[in-house]
Parts: C-alpha cells; sequence; structure tokens
C-alpha cells in the first residue's frame, strides 16, 4: 500500500513540474494557433476593434467591426463588476449582421419572448425604435432585424443612444460615439458587397 501512494506521489508532482516548465515556456496549446489564422486590429484607445478570419466550412473570409459603448455599467453599482456593452458589424459567409452585446441580461418584453424593441436615438433627433431577436440561448446577444437599414440609418451621425432595461436593475442608457462610422464600417461591407 505504500508503494501504491508512493507512485502517485511521484506521478502527481511530476505533473505539477510538467505544468510549471510548460507555463514558463509559454505553451498555450491550440489559442496560439488559432491567433496566427485570425487577424485582430485596434488602435490606441480606439472604440474600434477590426477582425477577419476565413471560414472553414465555406473558405470565405468574415470579417468582425466592434464599437465598444461610451458607457459603462456596473452590475449591483460594484465597480469590480464593471461591463461594457458592445455594438458589432458582422460579415459572415457573405450575409451582414449588427449585433449588440449588453454582457448583463435585460428584461424580458412583454408579448415579445424572442426578441427586443430598443429605443433609439441619433444625435439630437426624435428617438425611435430597432427590434432585435434574442441570440440563440443568450440574453445578452441581440441581432438588428434589420441590419442593413440600421446600417444605413447611423451614417453620417455622431452619437447613437440606446436605452435598455437591464434586469431588476430597470432603464440604462447605453452611448456610442460614432465618428469614424463609415470608415470603420467599410471592411465589413466590402466583405458583403453590401
Amino acid at each position: 500500500m505504500k508503494k501504491f501512494f508512493k507512485w502517485v506521489l511521484i506521478l502527481f508532482i511530476g505533473f505539477f513540474l510538467l505544468g510549471v516548465i510548460l507555463n514558463l515556456l509559454g505553451v498555450k496549446g491550440s489559442s496560439s494557433e488559432n491567433k496566427a489564422k485570425n487577424s485582430t486590429s485596434e488602435t490606441k484607445d480606439s472604440k474600434w476593434q477590426y477582425q477577419e478570419d476565413i471560414s472553414k466550412m465555406t473558405d470565405k473570409k468574415n470579417v468582425y467591426v466592434t464599437l465598444k459603448s461610451d458607457s459603462i455599467w456596473m452590475k449591483n453599482s460594484d465597480p469590480s463588476q464593471a461591463v461594457i456593452p458592445d455594438l458589432t458589424f458582422r460579415c459572415q459567409d457573405e450575409s451582414i449582421d449588427v449585433i449588440l452585446s449588453t454582457q448583463t441580461p435585460l428584461s424580458p418584453e412583454y408579448g415579445n419572448a424572442l426578441g427586443k424593441t430598443i429605443k433609439a436615438r441619433l444625435d439630437n433627433q426624435k428617438a425611435f425604435n430597432i427590434s432585435f431577436s434574442n441570440g440563440q440561448g443568450s440574453y445578452t446577444t441581440f441581432f438588428a432585424e434589420k441590419p442593413k437599414q440600421l446600417i444605413e440609418k447611423l451614417k453620417g451621425h455622431n452619437k447613437l443612444l440606446l436605452e435598455v432595461n437591464i434586469h431588476r436593475q430597470g432603464p440604462f442608457v447605453i452611448e456610442f460615439n460614432l465618428d469614424e462610422f463609415e470608415k470603420n464600417i467599410d471592411p465589413v461591407k466590402k466583405a458583403c458587397k453590401f
């Protein structure tokens, strides 16, 4: 019985040392392989992020342009749980999407279990509604139902406000700075021939 515990202890120490050595060498498994295939860029202090990859199923180029909001929401007023919502403009398999990620669940909407109607305002114009569908299995990701029309509507504006109802917290206004919108959205439009 002592021999058995001795061998278990030796194996445990061996695997522990192997893990420490691999960590020191910077071996990260398959994630480094994925980084080589994906291209991501972000300018310093920019709210815009750009990423592209090639679909393994269709060999088509997918382009993702993400705009981080200027608004920071803190879950339960706790600074350690700060959340920054974002809008992603995506061309995937030649289909264009506008995706709102709130990073926190929104309140259910009466009579609209599969989506959200979100009040929006551009600059100082009159508010209007945007219909979003829930992401599959997600309470924090929403797809604009008419992405092309929304992109066209955002052109030429400086600021987008979205009013969402945070679950059990109430209304919260998310602000997006649309400076250089057309320049930053151009790669998505080109990839989708839009």
